[in-house]
């Protein structure tokens, strides 16, 4: 499991940022209801509301940041995306026991808590 992305402005500034991309949706002229995906990932990275670090993880990774919409389905459902770390290590069978055997409870209570943390919903 590699670095985490770290917030550098509030909760309420990134709670704006979200509606003001809610707002320009509602008010475009050429794709109404649809928020653009690249506007608000260039935002939350260049406009200072997070920080990726040094852009990579554990193991010299890169890290990427996406978003997704509620309306990435349809207009019934409602979506909770629960992202699942691996093991980051090589993809090897005993590099991940290795890496499982290391995990003390602790460890293990953290992965539990943070995945379940931003899920938005």
């Amino acid at each position: 499991m590699g670095n985490k992305i770290k917030k550098k402005k509030s909760d309420l500034d990134i709670g704006k940022l979200i509606v003001k991309a809610w707002t320009n949706a509602k008010d475009s002229m050429t794709d109404p209801f649809v928020i653009n995906r690249k506007d608000l990932i260039d935002t939350l990275v260049n406009g200072g509301f997070v920080d990726t670090g040094a852009n990579t993880g554990g193991n010299n990774k890169r890290i990427v940041i996406d978003v997704v919409f509620d309306t990435d389905l349809n207009d019934q459902t409602r979506l909770v995306w629960i992202a699942i770390p691996t093991p980051d290590t090589a993809k090897t069978k005993p590099a991940w026991e290795a890496y499982i055997n290391s995990l003390s409870t602790s460890d293990i209570k953290k992965i539990g808590t943070s995945v379940l943390f931003g899920c938005g919903r």
